[in-house]
């Protein structure tokens, strides 16, 4: 099964740091044709290198751990990022009726990998995504 989604990256070159979440994730493709809303994820902070990498580990609301994501920073001032995240196969959850806390299903023997690809948000940029704030865990 493929699993969609969309990813939110904070970061703060300042202070050398990301994080974000993945949210609004679906399992697609599914024997019965109608998508399942999975859990969101957040990217819990992490450090950039500075050769532009990063990586750190991923979580649920509550804190518990679900796998990791990592990447790399390019193109001029940074303007770029790619990067990778593994779900780990006990972490996998279907969403409640709210996306950040799991209804306690879990997906046995799941393993989720995905691929992310995203350029800064900019003066010119207006989408509603880049007004956000930095997603984070209570």
């Amino acid at each position: 099964m493929r699993v969609a989604g969309k990813t939110f990256l904070n970061v703060n070159f300042q202070d050398n740091s990301i994080n974000g979440s993945i949210y609004d994730r679906n399992m697609i493709d599914t024997l019965d044709g109608v998508p399942v809303r999975l859990e969101t994820v957040y990217l819990t902070p992490a450090d950039i290198a500075s050769d532009g990498t990063f990586s750190g580990g991923t979580a649920r609301l509550d804190n518990s751990g679900t796998g990791s994501y990592g990447g790399i920073f390019g193109g001029t001032d940074a303007n770029s990022v790619a990067g990778l995240v593994h779900l780990e196969a006990s972490q996998v959850y279907l969403a409640g009726s709210n996306p950040d806390t799991a209804s306690g299903t879990q997906i046995e023997n799941a393993q989720e990998h995905g691929v992310f690809v995203l350029t800064q948000c900019g003066v010119n940029n207006t989408s509603a995504v880049c007004s956000q704030v930095a997603p984070s865990l209570p």
